[in-house]
């Protein structure tokens, strides 16, 4: 038994006569959070992998349905960044930081936000054939940069690919790449 709605008695002097009887019951439970909050809890076990900051298994007070969840035996995505090697990432990662994540050593000077082109990839294969209205934005407003080349900022790694970063950190003279963009895409 599930009681989705506020409950006014004392639910544990109901404990007794439950168990008598062979009964669970799940008491002043909610809809919102509260059973979104079980059934997520129990799909988290259920899966190989959980990304995400604020999932059940590592704080039950939130319910971030945003997490990512990664079905038992799914295949993961091969990302080949060009002289560096083939890597599996999980589904949907964000690909500038399976890029830094994984030696492609790329900048992101604006930090995720799709306002430089210093994260810009050439895609050798897997070019996506989605974009975000940002980076759209920024490339059309870049002189030769529409169809020249993408923004990995604004990119998941959602099947295979394979990239070349166009300005690797260790050629750029500069001190750090930039602070780490989001791992959801952003704006």
């Amino acid at each position: 038994m599930v009681d989705i709605s506020f409950f006014g008695e004392d639910a544990f002097a109901l404990d007794e006569l439950a168990r008598k009887k062979g009964v669970t019951a799940l008491v002043d439970c909610g809809v919102a959070p509260g059973l979104s909050n079980i059934i997520a809890g129990y799909v988290t076990e259920k899966m190989d992998q959980v990304e995400g900051n604020d999932h059940p298994q590592k704080d039950n007070q939130k319910n971030n349905l945003s997490s990512k969840f990664i079905d038992k035996g799914a295949k993961m995505p091969i990302l080949n960044i060009e002289g560096v090697g083939e890597f599996e990432i999980p589904a949907r990662t964000r690909l500038v930081n399976a890029l830094e994540d994984n030696g492609g050593e790329p900048l992101h000077r604006c930090g995720g936000y799709s306002r430089c082109t210093t994260c810009r990839v050439e895609f050798l294969a897997g070019e996506p054939d989605s974009m975000t209205e940002a980076e759209k934005a920024k490339l059309e407003n870049t002189k030769d940069a529409l169809g020249s080349y993408r923004l990995s900022c604004q990119c998941t790694v959602d099947h295979d690919m394979h990239v070349k970063v166009l300005l690797p950190f260790s050629e750029s003279g500069l001190d750090d790449p930039g602070a780490r963009p989001e791992d959801q895409v952003t704006p």
